[in-house]
């Protein structure tokens, strides 16, 4: 399950599948939850965040850029895997994305993660990776993990990048799932 992606905070709550999508991803979307077992929650990037959310009774994907980080998408992933059913501990992966090394945010991105201090920032540089794990501790989240990895300064070929390749790039796909083993 996928939806559109808008740089937004929604995160889409699939408690069913449908009995036929005629237009795959028409939800405006950032992020996919569902209790479901064997259904996969997928967003595509190129720089922003892929960050998946799992508990033992549900699981999410988010797409967290600056404005879904600054709109709150990652505290709405966390709620809506409680509201799934996901009563204990839940865990984060940040996946690859812009680095604090070669995202150059503007005044607007700075002004947005102000609160986060000094430290979200390196000279004309936004830590996205900092914010995301500050609000992922903020919603109650236990263990996080980050790959480490950033999209644009990774070796070519490596991954698409958005800010490093224009408009005509491709996308990498994050996508966790619960496994009917597990369930």
């Amino acid at each position: 399950m996928q939806g559109r992606q808008v740089h937004g905070a929604e995160v889409r709550r699939v408690r069913e599948l449908p009995d036929a999508d005629p237009l795959p991803g028409a939800v405006d979307a950032d992020g996919q939850a569902t209790a479901l077992a064997d259904v996969a929650a997928v967003v595509l990037t190129a720089d922003c965040l892929p960050v998946a959310l799992v508990a033992p009774e549900a699981v999410a994907m988010i797409h967290a850029g600056w404005r879904g980080l600054a709109a709150g998408v990652l505290g709405e992933g966390v709620a809506a895997l409680r509201e799934l059913g996901a009563g204990g501990a839940i865990r984060a992966a940040i996946g690859p994305g812009a680095g604090v090394c070669c995202y150059e945010g503007g005044p607007e991105v700075h002004e947005a993660f102000a609160a986060y201090g000094p430290e979200a920032r390196q000279g004309a540089n936004a830590d996205l990776k900092l914010v995301a794990r500050h609000q992922l501790e903020r919603a109650g989240v236990e263990e996080i993990s980050d790959v480490g990895l950033c999209t644009l300064c990774a070796p070519a070929g490596l991954f698409y990048s958005h800010r490093r390749d224009g408009e005509l790039t491709g996308r990498q796909a994050g996508v966790a799932w619960r496994s009917s083993s597990a369930a």
